[in-house]
């Protein structure tokens, strides 16, 4: 008896659940419409020739600025919430850590974080100190400064890890290369 009811029920509830959880497709405003116009649906937007596609040339991507992106992208704030934790735990997991290793490349990477924002400060402070004497930012001195800590933090991660969890994320970042696009200059 029940299951007569249930079966004849069941459409029922389907189609007031359907017209309640319905949602109409959004309207796309003129300007964006005219804005589609000029870049053709599944076009790719073009590229600058100074930038480097790593979709198309991957080995050009240098390595030292994948793994400053990467370092930048995984790495925490300070006093980072549960929340920003469990998704690093999860990044670090998807470049194929495990275990101790999870725990050992969070630790090199809030020294990283700690000491890029530390070297950034003092460059934006050495910005405004130059602006205010008329002089010229030290751009080279910072960029090498970035580059010795990128090279740092890559020992340091060799040093903590093990050789499989080095190898992991070592094939991770260079996988990661097709997904960037980097200025030629930028090293």
């Amino acid at each position: 008896m029940w299951r007569k009811g249930f079966l004849i029920g069941l459409p029922v509830l389907l189609l007031v659940a359907g017209i309640f959880l319905y949602r109409p497709p959004l309207q796309v405003p003129a300007q964006a419409k005219q804005s589609q116009a000029s870049t053709p649906e599944g076009q790719p937007a073009t590229i600058p020739p100074n930038v480097i596609n790593g979709a198309e040339h991957p080995e050009l991507v240098p390595d030292v600025v994948a793994y400053r992106l990467w370092f930048v992208a995984i790495s925490l704030p300070p006093m980072p919430t549960a929340t920003q934790q469990r998704r690093q735990r999860a990044q670090l997991m998807a470049a194929g850590l495990q275990g101790e290793d999870i725990g050992r490349a969070a630790s090199v990477l809030a020294t990283f974080a700690n000491s890029y924002a530390y070297l950034v400060g003092k460059y934006n402070d050495s910005v405004v100190q130059a602006n205010e004497m008329g002089d010229t930012p030290n751009v080279q001195g910072l960029l090498s400064r970035r580059d010795a800590l990128v090279e740092t933090t890559r020992k340091a991660l060799n040093s903590a890890l093990s050789v499989q969890g080095m190898a992991a994320i070592k094939s991770y970042v260079r996988a990661q290369k097709r997904n960037m696009k980097v200025a030629q200059g930028d090293k």
